[in-house]
């Protein structure tokens, strides 16, 4: 504490590094085994900034699944991000790209400029840490983190960790999980487990075709973040369809299509763009009863496999045109009817709340 309290204050006063972010990562004792090991990979380290380094500790890199040689970090060239800078909310919330344009992280500064122990957030779509040291360095700034930054997840597992279990659990049943997972930059805006358990007298009725309507109608074009946020419409994946987003002042005061967003949980980074959960279900006022007409560029994958504890595998959300989930050996299992023309029906909606520990009372 008192190394950090001493980082601090020499930053407050203005004071000048005599080190690079390399020589930096060299010297703490934090990173003085794996991340330091690593400098000599890493030229860019000591060149000219501005740079900044975002970088675990080495317990932190010790105890992550990471692949072998990713150090959970995250490399910004061209520009210091200094927690000290506050003005007009600069440097205080952030969306991190790395140094190849990646969206990785959420930069969130909770106490807002040059105090002398400074509480720091960086959180992705898995995971979330803080700052335990803030390091002026001479070509920019590092940031040493008490986590790893892995890369970014695909929706269906970033979604059930930030209260949208429901929506992936539907799309699992509905057999669309898979297209969502390897959708290209686009905002998925997933209900809540709440939202969902107050909608389902409006989806209990709908056909497997339907219900994937209403969950594709939840996910429009394009990354929209929290901090670049403006009214308008958003154009949905959905062909001729679109989501009109009006922005408040405030937190808590924006929606879309009239769900609100919460004050907290935004900006939720995957593989495909970023997930908002909102508050409420969005149930277009038309559901055609066929198959969803996408976007061009936009094509259907199959649904994700899990493995059992036994070592089989289940293929779940084959609702649309078999009625159920088929496992192996060819056994068929019906939810809510016999074919993809049945009803999605209450069991479905109960079985996707299950595991978000919803009730439905169904």
């Amino acid at each position: 504490m008192l190394v950090r309290t001493l980082f601090s204050a020499l930053s407050l006063l203005g004071a000048a590094s005599a080190a690079t972010i390399a020589e930096l990562v060299t010297q703490n004792a934090a990173t003085a085994g794996k991340a330091a090991a690593a400098v000599a990979s890493h030229p860019e380290w000591a060149q000219p900034g501005p740079h900044t380094l975002f970088i675990p500790t080495d317990a932190a890199l010790s105890t992550a699944n990471l692949p072998e040689g990713d150090l959970g970090s995250i490399f910004i060239t061209g520009k210091t991000i200094d927690y000290r800078n506050t003005a007009n909310g600069t440097d205080v919330y952030l969306i991190l790209n790395d140094d190849k344009g990646v969206k990785r992280a959420v930069w969130d500064d909770y106490t807002w400029g040059p105090v002398p122990n400074p509480e720091l957030h960086v959180r992705t779509g898995t995971s979330s840490g803080i700052a335990v040291s803030w390091l002026p360095a001479d070509n920019g700034f590092l940031y040493i983190l008490n986590t790893a930054i892995p890369d970014p997840a695909p929706p269906s597992v970033v979604g059930p960790r930030n209260n949208a279990t429901t929506f992936f659990n539907l799309a699992k049943q509905a057999g669309i999980d898979g297209t969502i997972d390897n959708l290209k930059n686009v905002t998925i805006w997933a209900p809540s487990d709440e939202a969902f358990t107050a909608a389902q007298s409006q989806l209990a009725s709908l056909t497997p075709d339907q219900l994937s309507y209403v969950l594709y109608s939840h996910i429009t074009q394009q990354p929209t973040y929290s901090n670049l946020m403006f009214s308008g419409p958003r154009t949905s994946i959905i062909q001729g369809q679109s989501l009109t987003l009006t922005v408040g002042a405030g937190e808590g005061n924006s929606n879309i299509q009239g769900a609100p967003l919460p004050k907290s949980g935004a900006d939720q980074i995957t593989s495909v763009g970023v997930i908002q959960v909102i508050e409420r279900v969005i149930v277009p006022a038309s559901i055609p009863a066929g198959k969803p007409q996408l976007v061009a560029g936009v094509s259907e994958a199959p649904s994700v496999t899990t493995t059992t504890a036994s070592g089989s595998t289940t293929t779940t959300g084959t609702l649309r045109g078999s009625g159920g989930t088929q496992t192996p050996g060819g056994t068929q299992t019906n939810v809510g009817g016999s074919s993809g023309a049945e009803k999605v029906g209450p069991a479905v909606l109960a079985a996707a709340a299950v595991m978000a520990g919803a009730v439905f009372g169904l």
